[in-house]
Order: C-alpha cells, then structure tokens, then sequence
C-alpha cells in the first residue's frame, strides 16, 4: 500500500493509570513535563495535546473513539507477562490481558500511527503491535519514575521539531541515566525487520 499521508496537525493522546494499590506513579509530572517542552517546539502549532488520567480500559476505548489520535501514549505498570494494569470501575486495579490490548488498539487503528508504552516489562506487547500500527515503543526492564520522564519529554521534544521517530526515539535514549539505556526501551520493528523504513518516517514534516 502507499505510505499513509502524513497528518496536518499531529494529535497526541497521553493515558495514563496509577491505581491506589499499586506503586505511585508521576504520571501528572510526566504530561506536565511533556506539554511545557512542546511549547517551545519548532511545530508547536502542529501538535494537538488531549489527556485520559486514571483510565479504565472502557474510558481508553471512548478517548480513542473521540480524539482518533495518531500517537498512543500510555504510562502505567506492566507485568512480566505484558499485561497493562489499569483503573478498575471501582477503587483499585484492573489487569489487561495483552492479547485484549492488542485487539483493541487493533480494531481502533485507523489514525494510529506510534504507540507508546512507558512502563515496566512493556516490550512484551509493543513488539506484537507492528504492523498493524506502524511503530511501537515498550520497555524489556523495570523503568523508574524520572527514567521513564525524561524518555518521554525528550522524545516528543525532537517529534516536534521534525525528527524522524528513529531519531527522535535515539536523542532520547541518549539522555537516560541509571539503566541500561541500550536495551531497556526498544523501538519495534527493529532495524532488520522494517523493509518500508517506517522507522525513518517524520510525524511532522518540516
């Protein structure tokens, strides 16, 4: 097929779950973070921002109905398996299956073009995400909380000045301190398995 045309004005869509009977996560950092950095981005005025705080899986599935985002962003905990551990309805957690994931972000793909998993033992579900959505960022190792922050705010940062995702996703990793910032975020599909380039395509172009 001939490569998606690239979007007028990027939207982005954070998510994020931090239940009470889990570990705290930054997650209000985190989008505070990410939205200031984007302010003083070259293509700022290209770059559409909307937010899901304390998402259940019900209240994801409605966010991707109505804002048809391009970009996925969601933070929150993983689990070895790569299930995500949402909000449930009630006070506490929801466990996701990965397969139920998968099928959701599958079936509500039309716009997405990135998807981003900023949390522990992700990889497990991004690597499976390519192709039906082009590109997909998880973590194989726990990540801590200014770890994951500084990934993330950097990265759509360099999105926002024209960088391609490959590159964008690379000054990223380059700041981390504290892991192994060779291994623990991956960017799938990987180089050898990408014929089409999809890691070298620009969100925004210059």
């Amino acid at each position: 097929p001939p490569p998606a045309a690239q979007p007028q004005r990027l939207k982005i869509l954070l998510v994020s779950a931090s239940p009470g009977d889990q570990d705290r996560l930054r997650v209000d950092r985190e989008f505070r973070d990410i939205v200031a950095q984007l302010r003083g981005a070259r293509y700022r005025d290209r770059v559409q921002v909307e937010q899901l705080q304390a998402a259940t899986l019900a209240a994801l599935r409605t966010a991707l109905l109505e804002h048809e985002p391009h970009v996925l962003h969601i933070s929150c905990h993983g689990t070895a398996a790569g299930d995500l551990i949402l909000e449930s309805r009630q006070d506490g957690s929801q466990r996701i299956a990965r397969r139920n994931m998968l099928g959701l972000l599958t079936a509500l793909r039309d716009n997405l073009r990135l998807v981003f998993l900023n949390g522990c033992e992700t990889h497990h579900l991004a690597r499976e995400i390519p192709p039906n959505i082009d590109l997909a960022i998880g973590m194989t190792e726990p990540i801590v909380d200014d770890a994951a922050i500084d990934l993330s705010v950097a990265f759509y940062e360099a999105l926002a000045f024209g960088k391609p995702v490959a590159t964008a996703f690379a000054a990223a990793v380059s700041g981390l301190d504290g892991l192994d910032a060779a291994n623990t975020p991956q960017l799938f599909p990987p180089p050898d398995a990408d014929p089409d380039g999809k890691r070298k395509q620009r969100l925004i172009q210059p």
